[in-house]
């Protein structure tokens, strides 16, 4: 059986769907020797898998390069074409993306969220809206079935896109096992002596869109400065991905981040790190005090689950997907009230044996999202 992958993302391997397909495509290759995969991406990815996997790469045209319709045509028409020159038998699609060769073939969407429907911001950029809105109509038209990452998700898919409840089931994503590895201590004497680290931290990782409330972290971590006199850091991990996956205007930039810093008088106290690797990204989650992230919204919220899989205790906003991923391995805050933030990241901070009930329960937690639960899940799609 020859199937047939979009991993436009993989080449943006720290992205959320970057980290998803690397992760799916993997444990596909552990427990998948038989059929054949053809995996298109528009540039050369930096991995390989098993022999039965083969990397295609389609080079965009020229024309109006690394624009949304430059992308659009890549998707609509170039991956049709690959679709018939290879003979394909199944299509998968790992984001909201559908080319019209595929309404011919068994196929599989994956929409990990409704994101850009819930917040105004997304429409800020035509370009990409129509973009979105082109792809949300190709999925309706074309798509025979569609997996997303948590139930709350498939809620809003149903509402957001009109379509049957029964052509959507929840699949969970996975965690990489990267995060589950012990390092011996000289791995995280390299990390202090690289990054200058001499004192506590707490960690923050997920991105920088607007909906992330990253401004609100900051204003909690000052007055966990003040308040409590906590005299550790706090460590921003990640950067902005300048490319054609989603549009600048989603996000609070890190210049403005940086000048609110300096406003509130705790730029030295803050670290962007910019891009960093996966080993990086590890011990940084490893080594924190805590992990938080008082987002608004997520699908899924991979960075959450990566922290309680190194057995980092968290503190997450209340919302729908963090208490049904987490389920309890966390400590959960109205990601409006700075003093309620404050007080929890204090009480995280000082109390040891909360600490060690949520390491404990985030530890178990996490053991429900492996790539190869994830994998022979979706390989039944695939095959049935």
């Amino acid at each position: 059986m020859k199937i047939g992958i979009n991993g436009y993302y993989l080449f943006y391997p720290y992205s959320g769907i970057g980290q998803y397909s690397l992760q799916l495509l993997s444990g596909l290759s552990e427990i998948d020797k038989k059929n054949e995969y053809f995996i298109f991406s528009p540039q050369k990815v930096p991995f390989s898998l098993g022999e039965n996997f083969r990397f295609l790469v389609i080079n965009p045209l020229s024309v109006l390069p690394n624009t949304f319709m430059n992308r659009y045509y890549w998707e609509e028409f170039q991956l049709s074409k690959a679709i018939k020159t290879y003979s394909l038998d199944f299509f998968h699609s790992l984001y909201p993306s559908l080319p019209s060769q595929a309404k011919k073939l068994p196929n599989l969407v994956t929409i990990h969220d409704v994101i850009p429907w819930i917040y105004p911001y997304y429409k800020n950029d035509l370009q990409y809206w129509i973009y979105l809105n082109l792809q949300k109509r190709n999925i309706l038209k074309r798509g025979k079935k569609i997996i997303t990452d948590s139930k709350k998700s498939k809620e809003d898919i149903i509402k957001i896109y009109a379509c049957d409840p029964g052509k959507i089931d929840v699949v969970y994503a996975a965690v990489d096992p990267i995060f589950s590895k012990k390092r011996d201590a000289l791995h995280y004497e390299e990390l202090k002596v690289k990054y200058g680290i001499s004192s506590s931290y707490v960690v923050y990782s997920g991105g920088f869109q607007k909906h992330k409330n990253i401004k609100n972290l900051f204003l909690s971590f000052k007055l966990f400065i003040e308040k409590y006199h906590y005299n550790g850091k706090l460590y921003i991990l990640g950067g902005i991905r300048k490319n054609t996956a989603v549009s600048l205007s989603i996000y609070d930039g890190i210049s403005e981040l940086r000048k609110l810093t300096e406003l509130l008088g705790i730029s030295e106290r803050v670290v962007f790190t910019g891009v960093i690797s996966n080993e990086e990204y590890y011990l940084f989650m490893k080594m924190a005090e805590f992990f938080i992230s008082l987002s608004f919204y997520e699908g899924f919220g991979m960075p959450a689950l990566e922290a309680i899989s190194t057995g980092t205790p968290c503190i997450l906003s209340k919302n729908r997907v963090y208490e049904e991923i987490e389920n309890g391995a966390a400590l959960y805050v109205n990601p409006q009230s700075i003093n309620e933030i404050t007080h929890s990241m204090n009480k995280l901070l000082i109390d040891q044996n909360l600490k060690n009930d949520i390491r404990k329960k985030g530890f178990k937690r996490a053991k429900n999202f492996s790539r190869l639960k994830m994998a022979k899940e979706i390989l039944e799609y695939y095959t049935g």
